[in-house]
């Protein structure tokens, strides 16, 4: 009884939460229609991340789905249900969101809910070495080891050291949308790329197009 009245009261916190980022943007930013799609989920929270987990072609089963699917939450988009990826990934309701990827479980095609322009969806953070991928369902399965990886981590941490594991919600690998040319990767901050076998080719024709070398003439 006691945690019925508790999760009901967890429940109403996140409805006013929803409520005064409606009131505040004016609109349904993507973060909002994230945070309605898990509210939504959290009526049956196991079926939801069953749901999850066979979206990516996960097992169903295991209890630390629970932290690895965490930032994804079912999502009904043009009459289908979606799985729908925040970016960066919250460990808190009021974590902020800057843009929703979803994702078509089928056929594991993408779309950003949104203004987003840039072809691509990438991390923050500088890496030596940055995975791209063209298959956003093997993107989110990517996030979701990188949650329970960061979550072992903080296990570990936290009995051995007495301390937490930062967590900084920035997503561990990019999710190419549009042809490789239209990307500018050096934003994207990286000293290697690693891309599916069959766009190395273009993606490094992209590379030198864009790093304006000079062109050498022999002169007679």
């Amino acid at each position: 009884m006691i945690a019925t009245e508790i999760l009901s009261s967890l429940r109403a916190d996140m409805h006013a939460f929803i409520a005064d980022c409606d009131a505040l943007t004016g609109a349904l930013s993507p973060g909002t229609l994230f945070r309605r799609a898990e509210m939504t989920a959290s009526v049956n929270a196991p079926k939801a991340r069953a749901w999850k987990a066979r979206a990516l072609q996960l097992n169903p089963e295991p209890l630390h789905n629970a932290v690895a699917l965490a930032g994804m939450a079912p999502m009904r988009f043009k009459d289908s249900w979606m799985l729908a990826v925040a970016v960066p990934q919250p460990r808190y309701s009021t974590d902020p969101i800057d843009e929703v990827v979803v994702i078509d479980p089928r056929t594991g095609s993408a779309h950003v809910l949104g203004d987003h322009t840039t072809p691509v969806v990438a991390p923050r953070l500088h890496s030596d070495k940055l995975s791209v991928h063209t298959d956003a369902k093997a993107w989110a399965r990517d996030i979701a080891l990188h949650r329970l990886e960061w979550f072992r981590t903080r296990q570990t941490r936290r009995r051995l050291l007495q301390a937490d594991a930062t967590w900084s919600g920035d997503i561990p690998s990019a999710l190419l949308l549009d042809k490789p040319a239209k990307v500018r990767w050096a934003d994207l901050d990286a000293s290697i790329l690693d891309v599916p076998a069959e766009l190395r080719g273009e993606v490094r024709k992209a590379v030198f197009a864009q790093a304006r070398l000079p062109r050498v003439e022999g002169r007679a």
